[in-house]
């Protein structure tokens, strides 16, 4: 019987090393795999929609990690913008995939879901200056119907090209003054949060407003304190 226990025990300890051998060799040869068979692989995790979540993040940041040679993942990364949780990360990779990317994500900023034109457009705000030429297809997403798209898409311009700034302000103040639908007056102060430095001058017309809606059920006030204090923020740090 002894003899029976120490032959399996021995038997046992053999399958485990040759498994962990096993698990080395095919680890081995998954880093030694050319990267474009990786890519392919990764592409279709993000598209597979029944895929573990975690395996898509995954799939995100080792897409981003081989950076321009990634390129042929963009459509795919451009799909993922609309899942939320994958979205930042989806951002990020497509951000390092060179600029022959932006000339896409230009197109994508006239999608018609509203979460691949918001990625789209906090994607070209992470290119900055190098996205130059996507002001104009920004700006007419200014327009668009969904709050963070506009919200998204004013990042973008000020991340592009902050001297555009002083431009947006007396047109969001209008709006903010003489809006009759109430909720655009409100997107229009938080979006007026969104153009840093250029918002000086909308501070006195803030501070007035304060007061006027001190205390209303809304909490109008409350979001007008929120974007001066922003503001007062963007000033100090532009400073130093």
């Amino acid at each position: 019987m002894n003899r029976f226990w120490i032959a399996l025990s021995a038997s046992s300890a053999l399958l485990s090393a040759s498994w962990l051998m096993f698990e080395q060799i095919q680890a081995r040869s998954w880093l030694t795999q050319p990267t474009k068979p990786r890519i392919e692989t990764w592409i279709g995790v993000l598209d597979d929609a029944s895929s573990d979540p975690a395996m898509r993040t995954e799939a995100t940041r080792n897409l981003r990690r081989q950076g321009d040679e990634a390129t042929t993942a963009l459509p795919a990364l451009i799909r993922t913008f609309r899942i939320p949780e994958l979205r930042e990360d989806a951002v990020a990779a497509v951000s390092v995939l060179g600029e022959s990317s932006v000339e896409v994500l230009r197109q994508a900023t006239y999608s018609g879901d509203y979460d691949i034109r918001m990625g789209a457009a906090m994607a070209l705000g992470r290119f900055g200056a190098k996205a130059q030429h996507a002001i104009a297809d920004l700006e007419y997403t200014l327009g668009d119907s969904k709050y963070v798209v506009r919200r998204e898409a004013l990042r973008a311009i000020r991340a592009i090209d902050p001297e555009r700034m002083t431009g947006y302000v007396p047109l969001l103040l209008r709006v903010i003054q003489s809006e009759p639908v109430f909720y655009r007056r409100w997107e229009a102060v938080a979006l007026l949060g969104e153009v840093g430095p250029a918002g000086q001058i909308a501070l006195p017309i803030l501070a007035e407003m304060q007061q006027q809606w001190t205390d209303h059920h809304s909490g109008f006030d409350r979001l007008i304190l929120k974007v001066r204090v922003k503001l007062d923020s963007s000033l100090e740090s532009s400073r130093d």
